[in-house]
């Protein structure tokens, strides 16, 4: 989809995708400090970064539709937290070196052509030691997404290789199968 087409999707009163962060990255909490620098990779809505941003994480929102970022600032705001937006195509933005203590790309399917570039980017944006924690949709699910977008180990551990995976799992969520990795920069 393009970002006319998600400002559309998202031109709504309603969260598309609700306001509730993603379960993995509320399992993932103990990786993240007030303080440190976040970057909420496709952030839409906003609902994983501001969550992140509940937590003290200082984050960064990245995503190519306003309207999607319009709707996370004001979910940040609901909350009372401060949540910097910024909206770009990721594969022409500025990719900071080293910049982020955690990155987070949740339900993140770009273009397989696009996906060597974006997740070699999220790597080198991380500090040493810093964290991505990534969840997609896995390859055995079978629903609109173009199967070339989809997840298995495999492919995860190759566009990776920059990083030290600590986990690397499935979990059924009853309409879809997830991957989930948290891995970390060496």
């Amino acid at each position: 989809m393009s970002a006319t087409d998600w400002d559309k999707r998202y031109e709504t009163d309603h969260y598309v995708f609700g306001t509730d962060p993603s379960p993995f990255l509320e399992a993932c909490a103990p990786r993240l400090r007030p303080g440190q620098k976040g970057l909420a990779v496709a952030d839409g809505e906003g609902r994983n970064g501001v969550w992140m941003a509940r937590q003290g994480v200082d984050v960064l929102a990245l995503d190519w539709s306003e309207a999607g970022l319009a709707k996370a600032r004001r979910l940040a705001k609901t909350w009372g937290v401060a949540l910097r937006t910024e909206c770009a195509d990721m594969l022409a933005w500025a990719w900071p070196e080293g910049a982020f203590d955690v990155v987070c790309a949740m339900n993140f399917h770009p273009d397989p052509a696009d996906q060597a570039f974006l997740f070699k980017a999220m790597a080198r944006s991380l500090t040493p030691g810093g964290w991505l924690i990534f969840e997609g949709i896995h390859k055995s699910t079978r629903d609109h997404h173009d199967p070339l977008t989809l997840y298995d180990a495999p492919l995860m551990r190759a566009l990776c290789a920059d990083l030290i995976i600590e986990t690397l799992s499935e979990r059924d969520d009853g309409a879809k199968r997830r991957l989930q990795m948290l891995a970390r920069r060496g």
